[in-house]
């Protein structure tokens, strides 16, 4: 005798594995090119505006300054501040070219 009940399971179980398959196989389909390629302009912008897109430096000369023209700059940067160049007119913004205040004694 056929055993209809055992048959009914196991198409059931049948049924169930496959439609359960087919909606895992939804969720795994390929990407499409424009998620493959999500996010590679922002990576190349990045290489192209850094200066060592490779994280590899150029081998560079090491910087060489001698202490004079260090302090010469030094002391130029302070004297601007104990004589400040004359502001300018303020009649003439936007009209011609800027002309300087005289100078006071």
């Amino acid at each position: 005798m056929i055993d209809t009940c055992a048959i009914r399971r196991s198409a059931i179980t049948r049924l169930a594995l496959c439609v359960s398959m087919w909606l895992m196989l939804g969720c795994a389909e390929q990407p499409t090119a424009v998620d493959r390629n999500f996010g590679k302009s922002i990576q190349r912008t990045q290489e192209a505006q850094s200066i060592h897109p490779h994280n590899v430096p150029p081998a560079y000369p090491p910087l060489v300054s001698d202490a004079v023209s260090g302090k010469a700059a030094i002391e130029r940067y302070y004297k601007s501040y104990e004589a400040p160049p004359p502001a300018g007119n303020v009649f003439n913004i936007g009209v011609g070219v800027p002309q300087m205040a005289p100078a006071t004694r």
